[in-house]
């Protein structure tokens, strides 16, 4: 066998076979180049995706081989879309797998088209290593009124672990009930098993803003109520019989983790 046969460059570009025993110092040399021109278009380049918010993909001018990505193997890309929730990366030809962020799967937002996104692979799956907050919105509908009145609920997670809740507007009716209810909480924003509690400004009876409580489980329903009292008391404690009741514009905070 020649030592020819090592001169060129491995078709398949894989790090394993650039170097071989035997091969002539040129050979060596284009080699030594053909690795720094992979590491450059990499691992320092900015590729922009393809595929679809949820389902990004990525072709690289000088594509990696191998069925899988390899454990450490590092990818830059300019995400096509935002996701809106859990996210998977195709690279090359390479195996589609899962985008985690904070040791689980995306929540939606942590991809953004105008910033560059840096992954890195366990093993398992992507790691993406510069997330942006998750965000997103649902429909908060509070019950136990004669009409249940709903409004558009804002939320942002803060590094996996702080939920940040807005409401622009607010959202109240009128009703005769002594509880309220708010339900359509999407899972995203549910707390991890545990239950937390936290103030909110409320409306109850037609009285202006008051301290107001909420009790959020994990779960799809939230209970509101009055704050209770100091030394003694339920809570939250019930509303009044009658009158107007709901929730004004505001924002507040609670732990998804403890």
């Amino acid at each position: 066998m020649s030592i020819d046969q090592y001169s060129s460059t491995p078709a398949s570009n894989d790090l394993t076979n650039y170097f071989k025993t035997g091969m002539r110092p040129s050979a060596v040399k284009t080699a030594g180049w053909d690795v720094m021109a992979d590491l450059k278009d990499n691992h320092w380049s900015l590729v922009t995706a393809g595929g679809t918010a949820n389902a990004q993909t990525v072709t690289n001018s000088r594509a990696l081989g191998g069925t899988d990505p390899f454990t450490g193997q590092t990818q830059w890309f300019l995400p096509v879309a935002a996701n809106s929730g859990a996210a998977t990366l195709k690279v090359d030809g390479q195996s589609v797998k899962s985008i985690f962020a904070y040791g689980a799967a995306l929540l939606g937002g942590e991809l953004q088209p105008t910033v560059p996104a840096l992954v890195k692979y366990d093993g398992t799956q992507w790691n993406l290593l510069n997330p942006n907050d998750a965000s997103g919105s649902f429909t908060l509908t509070l019950t136990g009124f004669s009409s249940n009145p709903s409004g558009t609920v804002n939320w942002r997670i803060i590094q996996g672990r702080l939920a940040v809740i807005t409401l622009y507007t607010d959202i109240t009716g009128t009703s005769n009930a002594t509880t309220m209810t708010g339900t359509g909480i999407p899972i995203a924003i549910q707390p991890v098993n545990t239950i937390v509690n936290t103030s909110v400004a409320i409306r109850d009876g037609g009285n202006g803003a008051q301290g107001g409580q909420v009790v959020i489980p994990n779960s799809s329903t939230w209970t509101f109520g009055n704050a209770p009292p100091i030394i003694s008391g339920s809570f939250p404690r019930s509303f009044t019989s009658s009158g107007s009741k709901g929730l004004f514009a505001q924002t507040f905070t609670y732990p998804l983790k403890q």
